[in-house]
Parts: structure tokens; C-alpha cells; sequence
């Protein structure tokens, strides 16, 4: 047991849930001692790679369901942190003991959210954020040309550069940053219904992700949905 819990970490879901991210792996990233992850590309909705204590044949246990490293990863980043109740993470070889050897390499264990308990009520929540990426401020061709020729004369200055007459300037004042890329807005709603009666709960949980992307044509798009019913028909 003391092997265990020193080997166990706890993910703050109220944390995790502010940030801004389309999949879990991307929150994990530096929040975790030993866990790593990794993106190819800044493409949206693309899932991070996840290593913990530098294996990344690790094992997924969500609510209670076993899953392999490549089937659990692709289920845990279409969960939204909304959607999840609790987090734990199993870093090492001590994981065997409850999972055996496939899970020398560690354990991500998610229970999800589901109907409320307590006496009859319904609980509905709604959360919507807004995020953008605005452009830098660029030159024109015209401040450019002025400013490398300043620079151009401090160098023949300071002896680091020789006088060129044939350098040249381009003319075209073509802003490339406003050919390729756009001010890239995004936006995530998020509707949440648990309902609890005598002996049974239920919880409904839809989301939808519009991620826009800087370069165009690149969106990620997704909708969640989730319907949880627990029930004691009798004693």
C-alpha cells in the first residue's frame, strides 16, 4: 500500500478544465511529475503523444474498462475535462499489482461524470468559451527597405560588412502572413444535465469544439455526447 500511493498522482480536474485545449493530453503536459507529452505539429485537435517515466506503452482504465495504449489513448483525448470526475495517474512497476505486467509502464485511471446523488433534483450547467490568436504587426515593404538599410550602414560601420552596390530591395509589398494565415477563432459549449430520483441518477453531457486554426484551412471540429444512468432497482 505504501509502494502505491507513493507511486500514484492525482490530477487537479478543476485546474485542468480552464485551459483551452481540444483533447486531455494536451492539459497533461507539465502538470504530472514523469508524465511528458508531445504534439508533431500545432495542426488542431491533433493528440499529444503521452509518456510516463519514458514508456509510452501505457494503459488506459476508464470507468473501470482496461484498454490498450493506442485504442485508450484515442478514447481518453475525445473526453472533454468537463467530463471527467477524478484522474489518477500509476507511474511505475508498483501498477502490476492491480493490472499485472502490462501495465509496467504506467496507468492512466478516469472516472467520468455521471448522475448526481443526494435527494431528487435536476442540476443543469452551461459553460461556453471564446479564445482567439490575433496577427503580429509586420512591416511593409517600405519600412523594411528602411530599416535594413539602417542596419546595412551600422554594419559597414562597425566593419562586419563591406559596401555592395549591387544590393538590391524587393518592391512588392506582399504581406505573407495575411496570404497564409488568419486571426484564428475558437469556441467550446458545454451543457451538462444530472438528475437524481430515489434509488437512481442520471447524467447528460453534450459538447461541442470548433477550433480554428492559424494557417487556413485548418479546423478541428467535434461534437461530444454522453448519457450515464445508474439504478438500485431493489435491495
Amino acid at each position: 500500500a505504501k509502494t502505491m500511493t507513493a507511486s500514484a498522482a492525482t490530477v487537479k480536474m478543476s485546474e485542468l478544465a480552464k485551459l483551452p485545449v481540444a483533447s486531455m493530453s494536451e492539459g497533461l503536459g507539465g502538470r504530472v511529475t514523469g508524465v511528458v507529452t508531445q504534439q508533431a505539429s500545432g495542426a488542431p485537435g491533433e493528440n499529444a503523444r503521452i509518456w510516463i517515466r519514458g514508456g509510452e506503452n501505457i494503459l488506459y482504465v476508464i470507468d473501470d474498462v482496461v484498454m490498450d495504449s493506442g485504442q485508450g489513448n484515442e478514447f481518453f483525448n475525445r473526453l472533454r475535462p468537463d467530463d471527467i470526475a477524478s484522474m489518477s495517474i500509476l507511474k511505475d512497476a508498483a501498477a502490476t499489482t492491480l493490472y499485472g505486467t502490462r501495465a509496467a509502464n504506467g496507468v492512466i485511471i478516469v472516472t467520468t461524470k455521471k448522475g448526481v446523488s443526494g435527494p431528487m433534483k435536476v442540476n443543469v450547467s452551461v459553460k461556453e468559451t471564446l479564445e482567439w490568436s490575433p496577427k503580429f504587426d509586420l512591416m511593409n515593404a517600405a519600412e523594411y527597405i528602411k530599416y535594413n538599410d539602417i542596419a546595412y550602414n551600422e554594419a559597414i560601420k562597425d566593419g562586419i560588412a563591406t559596401v555592395n552596390s549591387t544590393q538590391k530591395h524587393s518592391q512588392y509589398d506582399t504581406n505573407w502572413q495575411d496570404e497564409a494565415s488568419r486571426t484564428a477563432i475558437s469556441h467550446n459549449h458545454q451543457i451538462s444535465i444530472q438528475r437524481t430520483g430515489e434509488g437512481s441518477s442520471i447524467g447528460a453531457f453534450i459538447n461541442y469544439t470548433d477550433q480554428q486554426g492559424i494557417l487556413l484551412n485548418s479546423y478541428f471540429k467535434r461534437i461530444n455526447a454522453k448519457l450515464a444512468y445508474d439504478d438500485k432497482p431493489t435491495d
